[in-house]
């Protein structure tokens, strides 16, 4: 069961956030596209977490560079 979200805008390829996701979460993860603007540009990803600890880490790791 993936309890823990969170959202995520980001301007860049979805696929750095996959890798990151698959080299750094011990649990379960799923990735999808929210919103998007007519330009594909920007994008809102909702990402869920079986794992309190592994959205702790996007939060504070991926995210905040």
């Amino acid at each position: 069961m993936l309890a823990f979200g969170v959202l995520y805008t980001c301007y860049g390829a979805m696929w750095e956030i996959e890798d990151w996701l698959d080299d750094n979460c011990q649990g379960q993860h799923s990735l999808v596209i929210d919103t998007i603007d007519e330009d594909l540009v920007k994008k809102t990803l909702r990402i869920m977490f079986e794992l309190e600890s592994d959205k702790t880490s996007f939060v504070g790791g991926y995210a905040k560079k």
